[in-house]
């Protein structure tokens, strides 16, 4: 009877081996000990090692088992890298606005306040989600869709090898869009009306949402707490890029449930002495007021902007204007331009005018009809702040499968506020498009080069009115970041940031920075384009 020795010799191998790293172990602590007390004074040796310091200091070793400190990267650098970051993280409503919210939805079935919310989500997918992504160079600024089917030249909207069948497509709509007329005309005419009254019925026949108080509920249950996250947003970036922005007065146009004076309140605080909410609706404009009555800032609510006291002197102007979602249920092009004339004469100097409108193509048409009116005007008078990094045309106008919008985590109201089923996510992804418009000179009018604006005030947020803005997620790869970026000279542009760039070249950053925030670095020359020729010299 023979015995098996392998089990055995395994077992004793096994140990030998954790006797061999054990005893490696101890020699790296006893190494590790040497140098941690080489860096300091023999005197405050006893000192140093129960400091934070010695606690903290990162010791990474070589091949050869020598140890060194680990290379920190300069405050500088980042602090930087901080400036470049403007997403705020997803967090659940302040604690006042949802005591105020939970008093609402309590007075309500959980069904009743879904099924309202699920109407309004309808509404607005018919109103703002039905356009396509097109060229804009061939659209009427601020006109509606149907308006844009009708107007379109025979050009393709997108290469020439599809032209056939966009321009199918495009007959097919306007052929429904005849039919669907003609039938409507054909019963307005049994109907006994003034020609001002028929224009007037013909403009009601667009998609626009008349809020009832159930759909009033439904907003607040699927938009309002959206809304709040991306203004505060908005507002979050303007306090970081322009410290010497202190606010006095806000004015909330199109203010619904007034979620950018929830907003405006919340980051602001006690500065803001007067808040104006212009609301059309009754029904919104009495929840809304209903809300904000314990708001540290005490908040007017009109249904129009001619009941603002003040109108047309110093006293009517404020230092922050909002207009958030409200071009799509303005009934003509006409009608949008006027307002937003109206609104920004309603802006003090220095002070900054926001238009928000919904994440998609519609939506982001109306922010680029505005944004064209912006750069036809003088730099002396009014300036773009975010997110454009530049005054040429936009890149983005042009591409018929591509429009400029952002994205904004919200999470969801607690269950104890409302409920979600267990099938739905606890958060939501809100799409958003804005313009920040400054009545002013930015440092960008003043300087012409990011260091000068820097070495005349010190300030780091001078700087980044010279960077570029991240238009997409950026796509992380194997040690390579691949990022979209508008840039400060007007083009669209996609850049590879490779781990060999390293922190200096914004690997570092590219790994963590997220969509609609800033980059700072410029554009990386690869080293072959650097010669004068393959095997040529260095050109620099």
């Amino acid at each position: 009877m023979s015995i098996s020795i392998r089990p055995f010799a395994r077992a004793v191998r096994r140990v030998n081996k954790l006797k061999t790293v054990s005893i490696k172990d101890k020699k790296e602590r006893k190494m590790e000990q040497t140098f941690r007390e080489s860096l300091v004074e023999e005197d405050n040796v006893d000192d140093f090692l129960d400091s934070a310091l010695y606690q903290s200091t990162p010791l990474v070793h070589d091949t050869t088992g020598e140890f060194f400190e680990r290379k920190k990267r300069p405050d500088a650098d980042l602090e930087l890298d901080g400036m470049c970051k403007y997403n705020i993280d997803m967090e659940t409503l302040p604690e006042d606005l949802l005591q105020v919210v939970n008093k609402i939805f309590s007075k309500h079935s959980r069904y009743e306040v879904k099924t309202w919310g699920n109407r309004l989500m309808d509404h607005y997918n018919m109103l703002v989600s039905t356009e396509k992504p097109l060229n804009l160079d061939y659209a009427r600024p601020f006109s509606n869709t149907n308006d844009l089917v009708r107007n379109v030249p025979e050009v393709s909207f997108r290469v020439a090898a599809d032209k056939e069948e966009r321009d199918k497509e495009f007959s097919d709509i306007a052929k429904e869009a005849q039919e669907v007329k003609e039938i409507y005309m054909e019963n307005l005419s049994n109907v006994k009306m003034s020609k001002a009254d028929r224009e007037k019925y013909e403009e009601r026949q667009l998609k626009i949402i008349d809020y009832d108080r159930p759909l009033t509920i439904g907003f607040l249950q699927r938009k309002f707490a959206n809304n709040y996250y991306v203004y505060k947003r908005i507002i979050h970036e303007l306090k970081e890029r322009d410290p010497q922005f202190k606010p006095k007065t806000l004015l909330d146009f199109g203010a619904g449930l007034g979620s950018a004076t929830w907003a405006g309140v919340h980051m602001l605080g006690k500065k803001l002495e007067r808040v104006a909410a212009v609301e059309p609706n009754p029904n919104m404009r009495e929840l809304g007021r209903f809300m904000s009555r314990d708001l540290e800032s005490e908040v007017l609510w009109t249904d129009s902007l001619s009941m603002v006291p003040g109108a047309g002197s110093q006293r009517g102007q404020f230092d922050l204007v909002i207009c958030g979602y409200v071009l799509p249920e303005i009934a003509s092009a006409k009608g949008r331009e006027v307002i937003l004339d109206t609104l920004l004469t309603r802006v003090k100097q220095d002070g900054y005018f926001v238009l928000v409108d919904y994440g998609t193509p519609k939506g982001y048409r109306f922010i680029n009809d505005f944004r064209n009116k912006i750069i036809e005007m003088s730099r002396d008078e009014v300036n773009l702040v975010a997110p454009c990094p530049h005054h040429n045309k936009c890149p983005l106008a042009e591409l018929p499968e591509n429009w400029c919008h952002f994205s904004q985590l919200v999470q969801k109201y607690p269950k104890n506020i409302f409920p979600k089923h267990p099938k739905e996510r606890a958060f939501a992804n809100e799409k958003f498009s804005y313009l920040v418009v400054k009545k002013g000179k930015t440092p960008r009018q003043r300087f012409e080069t990011e260091e000068e604006a820097f070495e005349r005030f010190g300030r780091v947020e001078d700087r980044t009115y010279y960077w570029s803005r991240i238009l997409r997620p950026n796509i992380k790869a194997a040690q390579h970041v691949i990022t979209d970026l508008c840039t400060t000279e007007g083009e669209f542009e996609r850049r590879i940031i490779a781990k060999s760039h390293t922190n200096d070249g914004g690997y570092s950053l590219a790994r963590k920075a997220k969509w609609g925030d800033l980059w700072r670095f410029h554009k990386r020359i690869p080293h072959r384009f650097r010669k004068a020729g393959t095997w040529g010299k260095r050109l620099w």
